[in-house]
């Protein structure tokens, strides 16, 4: 705490509660906690309390029983709790205070059960699993401290009941698990930044002394090192150290290693001995070191291991992989360190300095810039809390990476996500930016804003110097040293020189002064002169008559000794991303490139290209065409021995050089355009189209290649052009993709026309993307086009027709346009049944799409039997744990929940949820779409808590997976501020919907229909806080977007008018309201029918409108509407059908109905029984209401108003508290 002071300039030592979450302790660490937490004393005041508790109760030891007296310890932790609070009695936990922040604990054992060392917690706040005593605190720290060697046990009561306890340290000295199972429990979707534990003394090596005679009665010497087993706590903290080793800045633990060995149990009287101990542990330099580490971790509370995962071994995310993260690459293993450089470099950047320092490499190609960078990111590694590397060679490279490492830290998924997180950071961090040769490129708008951190740019350009920050803080490499360039040179072409002559020694000497010492050149020399058994004589030679061709030369000597093989992988690799090249796409190429057949003719620069692609690739193919691993690999690592290319271990992936890349470029024995043309062949064809978390993430991995395949090629062969736009799309690149897919859709009409199937195909995957952007009227008149189309060729029997069809009553759906996308299905379902079977994969989609559209039509019943059929199909033919019996499942646990049967929906989600960890883990979109479905079960259950731990659960791996700006991770974080905002956590909810809002505005545009509903959601949770100032304009602005991009009659537009009349009534604005309600209301009857749920919801808030006016005769027709729709949807017993029922029965009562009021109250009195018991508050309630009405029918029913008082009499005397008791304690009293 001192050196937190210290480093936060306070004035005086800051309190352990303001900078610790949780704090537990045993034995004399319960003192501790205790003090410094629950009593908020200092910490300096806590060593004056040791102190004193030293001379007043240890001293004047006894020969028998416990060494000191139990009462004077009692007294004087009374006296230190009164001095503290003034209170000597002060409870542990008390219900009336404003509690802090910080969770004390305080760890002792049951005298009684000592066997399982699991020990009892005294807690400063409540809970109410395995619940202690909750009792004075000075109990609290008798108990904790009641080591039978010092003290009797502490016996404390509870409900009557005495129960005695001792030190905790008997079978549990060191409570950190219990801790950390504890913090999980109180903090279940925090992450951990920061756990110190801090140890009594050294660890012990526990022996059995040697028995003496008496030891052989009386085997005390067993007892003592069974007491020191119990005592030991370096064995948990040993296992502590293991659990967390992949965290290094997490877990801390201090223990003073020499000097304690001599103090035991018992010697209170020799602190100032054990003050001097802990006083030279502190200055041991690894302790100071880990000390710093510490308080950093403290100050910096960053959330680094996830609760969950807190109590047991830590894992590494699953998913981690598919953030596509480039870590810092490991230098060449033929490099040779350059001292001089390195040094200035180290000296710059690890300079304690709270300033920004950027150190700049500049220089000329190949002479070995990156190598110095990767060397010193190597030396200073210790020193970083994060090393970002970043590909700097252009724009996309830049982004890329940089959004890369936002999502593998969890903190977004954009490159300014990564910038405004390492301007937060206060850990030392490092970004190396490699390859900063395009002088266009602004490095400094890649910069975090801030004052801080350390920057390692390489580059060509000169003009880069202007970037450096901080003394000597550039360095121009042009060349190496001569030692350094010999070594290196030695060194790749294997020589030695205990082998070579001086004569030999002195070329070599004048071949690298020739080559001007640069790296690149000294590493392709020796790699060329190993490969070829050349000398370095004629190496020299062949350098001397034409520099410019030694390197061309050396990839001859690539085709004269490894052949046609190695050549032919290097010109693929020319036009690629240079540094995320991996063997999966060549795999993928070879053993599907057979089966191509351009759609457009190939000009004959492609068709050269694909033919020359497919016969090369065919070489790494076995006669029966699987694919040959070992022959890749091994002509792969051919090339390597050239170091004309890299493997990059760290991230799996090879790379070449920027300037070997553009060499190969000029080298290749093709023109331009057939090596440009391989490139985009090997890189379309490797894409496909198969659905699955590996298919998805091998996509992703392609963004880089293929945009730097359209930023070299903007006319793309069209043959091409469809699998990249597949490849962006996957990347939510929405604009990028539709203008490819428009290109090919326009080619493929003007060539093939518009009636091919090829132009169709086309034009569905456009209208795929057009539906992605929200463009649903443009989508449709695509589909429906397309429909045109098939059924005038094809005829309206045929199954592509059929698929057109299916396809456009989809997008109508989109639009709302739900009866007419009903139709269209019932005819496809009907007509697929004929043609292919009712159990044929085609006519069961038909049917699930079909039941999701009369869901939303409000036919309940009808989409529950069609959800049941095909349920039961699937489930018969491709058992129940397919994943497409899983999809029906789901969809007709949907059903349920719009019936609001929300126990049977929230079942059969369950189900769903575990076999689809079984089939695709715990970590996959389809598991977290179930347990999203879940939390929807719960949240319709007013189970918040568990709705908002489920959608944490969720959004964690979805921002994780995709990042936070993707459609599912926005639409998960709305689910999760509507859950809030319900909860009354209006703050966190406002928070988390304007960020959807902003995220849905960025990705798919203001007029989104998502956008649009994040903007009503927005405004419905400022109107939870009754801020309809800010609800209105958000909701006209919503709506006026809605009737122009969906059109006035569609259900969300309607829904966006209705939350507005709400608005409306909310604000007194009566007229408004009424007439906007009525309007919606018959919209919804036109297009909905009059039993639609949003139909009956109009009738819902019309009749609450009119009986707040005590317009009770309007009231009374919406509401008889509201009641029966409820029926419908629900059923008579249904808790919202009884809240309709409520509302009416009260109309009536006040138009005097009463009659028809009692038939009411009489129907929800026997329903309430039935579900919530005759003794229910609610009931009782109801049933004094019909009493009420009655009373004012008068004699015509005066049997049921006396029954029914009797009864209420009956049932409010059984709900008396203890009304029995009371009653035989009167008769006693009386007795007497």
């Amino acid at each position: 705490m001192k050196r937190i002071q210290w480093e936060e300039g306070l004035d005086e030592t800051p309190l352990v509660g303001e900078y610790f979450d949780v704090v537990g302790g045993a034995g004399s660490g319960a003192i501790v906690t205790t003090l410094t937490t629950r009593l908020g004393i200092s910490t300096e005041a806590v060593v004056e309390i040791f102190a004193r508790l030293s001379k007043e109760v240890f001293v004047d030891g006894r020969m028998a029983g416990p060494a000191f007296k139990t009462s004077k310890m009692e007294r004087v932790l009374q006296s230190i709790v009164k001095d503290a609070n003034g209170d000597e009695n002060k409870l542990m936990f008390e219900e009336t205070e404003v509690h802090e922040q910080c969770k004390t604990m305080v760890f002792a054992m049951s005298g009684m059960n000592m066997n399982a060392g699991i020990p009892v917690i005294f807690r400063s706040y409540y809970t109410a699993v395995n619940a202690s005593p909750n009792c004075e605190i000075w109990k609290v720290l008798r108990a904790a401290t009641a080591h039978p060697e010092m003290f009797k046990s502490m016996e404390i009561g509870e409900n009557g009941v005495l129960t005695s306890y001792v030190d905790a340290a008997m079978g549990c000295g060191n409570p950190i698990e219990h801790v950390l199972r504890e913090a999980r429990q109180i903090y279940p979707n925090r992450r951990v930044s920061c756990i110190v534990s801090i140890g009594g003394g050294h660890p012990r090596t526990i022996q059995i002394p040697e028995a003496s005679h008496i030891q052989r009665i009386f085997p005390t010497n067993v007892i003592v090192a069974m007491r020191d087993i119990a005592t030991d706590n370096e064995r948990i903290a040993q296992s502590m150290a293991v659990r967390f080793q992949g965290f290094p800045n997490v877990y801390f633990r201090f223990n003073v290693q020499q000097g304690m060995q001599t103090i035991h149990l018992g010697d209170w009287d020799r602190l100032g001995e054990i003050k001097a101990h802990a006083n030279a542990e502190t200055q041991n330099p690894t302790t100071v070191d880990m000390m710093k580490r510490a308080v950093k971790s403290i100050k910096g509370r960053k959330g680094i291991i996830p609760m969950k995962h807190i109590d047991g071994e830590i894992q590494l995310d699953r998913a981690s992989h598919l953030c596509l993260v480039k870590k810092c690459p490991a230098p060449m293993s033929a490099y040779t360190e350059r001292q001089k450089p390195i040094r200035q470099a180290i000296d710059c950047l690890t300079n304690e300095t709270k300033d920004r320092r950027v150190f700049v490499f500049h220089g000329l190609g190949g002479a070995g810039k990156t190598q110095l960078a990767l060397q010193i990111v190597q030396q200073t590694r210790e020193h970083w809390s994060d090393v970002v590397y970043v590909d700097a060679t252009s724009v996309e490279t830049l982004q890329s990476n940089l959004k890369a490492f936002a999502l593998s830290k969890r903190v977004g998924d954009t490159y300014e996500d990564a910038l405004c997180w390492l301007a937060s950071c206060v850990d030392p961090w490092l970004i190396l930016f490699d390859n900063l040769d395009d002088v266009s490129i602004d490095l400094r708008h890649y910069f975090p804003k801030c004052a801080h951190g350390r920057i390692l740019i390489t580059t060509r350009s000169r003009d880069s110097v202007l970037l450096a920050q901080g003394p000597d803080s550039d360095c121009l490499i042009s060349s190496m040293e001569p030692n350094e360039a010999l070594q290196l040179l030695l060194l790749t072409s294997r020589s030695s020189t205990t082998t070579l002559s001086i004569e030999d020694i002195d070329i070599a000497k004048g071949l690298l002064e020739e080559m001007g010492f640069l790296a690149l050149a000294v590493v392709q020399a020796g790699a060329y002169i190993w490969r070829t058994s050349c000398s370095f004589a004629k190496y020299r030679d062949i350098y001397q008559k034409k520099p410019a061709e030694a390197l061309e030369r050396h990839g001859r000597a690539i085709l004269r000794t490894s052949g046609y093989g190695s050549t032919s992988l290097l010109w693929l690799m020319a036009h690629l991303q240079r540094d995320r090249i991996t063997p999966e796409i060549f795999r993928r190429v070879a053993l599907g490139i057979k089966t191509f057949k351009p759609v457009l003719p190939l000009t004959n620069n492609d068709r050269l290209a694909l033919e020359l692609l497919e016969e090369y690739l065919d070489t790494f193919l076995n006669s029966d065409a699987t694919w040959q691993m070992d022959i890749f690999s091994e002509t792969i690592t051919e090339i390597m021995s050239y170091s004309l290319i890299s493997f990059d271990r760290l991230n799996e992936t090879y790379g070449l050089h920027v300037l070997v890349q553009d060499w190969i470029q000029a080298i290749i024995p093709h023109t331009p355009e057939v090596s440009l043309s391989q490139s985009t062949f090997l890189l379309s064809l490797s894409i496909g189209y198969c659905q699955g978390q590996q298919h998805h993430a091998f996509r992703r991995s392609l963004e880089l290649h293929v945009t730097k395949i359209l930023k070299l090629n903007k006319l793309v062969d069209l043959n091409s052009a469809g699998c990249l736009a597949h490849v962006l799309r996957g990347a939510n690149k929405l604009a990028e993709a539709e203008a490819l897919q428009l290109r090919v859709l326009r080619e493929y009409t003007r060539v093939l026309g518009k009636d091919h199937q090829h132009t169709l195909d086309a034009a569905s995957e456009l209208a795929d993307t057009l539906n992605d952007q929200g463009q649903f009227k443009q989508a449709a008149s695509l589909r429906a086009s397309i429909f045109t189309i098939t059924r005038q060729n094809l005829g309206i029997e045929d199954l592509h027709t059929l698929r057109a069809l299916d396809c456009l009553a989809s997008t109508y759906a989109k639009m709302g346009s739900y009866k007419k996308a009903a139709d269209m299905q019932g005819f496809v379902l009907e007509r697929r049944a004929q043609l292919l079977g009712n159990n044929h994969p085609e006519t069961l989609s038909t049917a699930s799409n079909l039941a999701h559209n009369l869901l939303d039509l409000g036919f309940y019943k009808q989409a529950e039997g069609i959800a049941l059929r095909v349920l039961d199909t699937r489930n018969r033919i491709l058992g129940p744990s397919d994943p497409g019996t899983l999809s029906a499942m789901s969809n007709l646990a949907c059903v349920y929940l719009a019936q609001g049967r929300y126990n049977d929906a929230e079942s059969l989600e369950l189900r769903v949820l575990e076999e689809k960890k079984q089939l695709f883990g715990d970590e996959d979109i389809e598991t977290i779409m179930a347990i999203n479905n879940i939390a929807a079960s719960c949240y319709k259950q007013g189970r918040f808590d568990r709705a908002e731990e489920l959608q944490l659960q969720a959004l964690d791996v979805l921002e994780r997976l995709l990042g936070k700006l993707h459609p599912l991770t926005l639409s998960a974080t709305m689910n999760l501020a509507l859950t809030y905002s319900d909860h009354g956590l209006h703050e966190k909810a406002e928070g988390l919907a304007v960020g959807v809002l902003q995220g849905r505005k960025q990705v798919l545009g203001e007029t989104h229909p998502d956008t649009l509903d994040a903007m009503l959601n927005l405004a419905s949770i400022y109107s939870d806080q009754e801020l309809h100032s800010l609800a209105e304009p958000l909701e006209l602005q919503a709506l006026e977007a809605l009737k122009s991009t969906l059109g006035d009659r569609h259900p969300v537009t309607l829904l966006a008018m209705h939350n507005l009349a709400d608005t409306y009534h909310k604000q007194g604005l009566i007229e408004r309201a009424e007439t906007m309600h009525t309007q919606v209301m018959q919209a919804r009857k036109e297009t909905l029918g009059d039993m639609h749920s949003d139909t009956v919801a109009s009738a819902d808030a019309l009749t609450r409108l009119y009986s707040q006016q005590l317009s009770f005769e309007k009231a009374q027709p919406v509401g008889i509407h509201a009641l029966e729709g409820k029926k419908q949807a629900y059923g008579d017993e249904h808790e919202n059908t009884v809240e309709a029922m409520r509302q009416l029965a009260l109309i009536y009562r006040c138009l005097n109905q009463f009659e028809e009021t009692a038939k009411l109250l009489t129907r929800m009195i026997d329903i309430r029984k039935r579900t919530m018991g005759a003794q229910d508050p609610c009931t009782i309630r109801t049933m004094r209401l019909l009493l009420e009405v009655y009373e004012c029918l008068g004699s015509s029913h005066r049997f049921e108003f006396k029954s029914l008082k009797a009864e209420i009499k009956r049932l409010e005397a059984a709900n008396t508290p203890n009304g029995s008791m009371l009653k035989r304690l009167l008769s006693f009293f009386s007795a007497r």
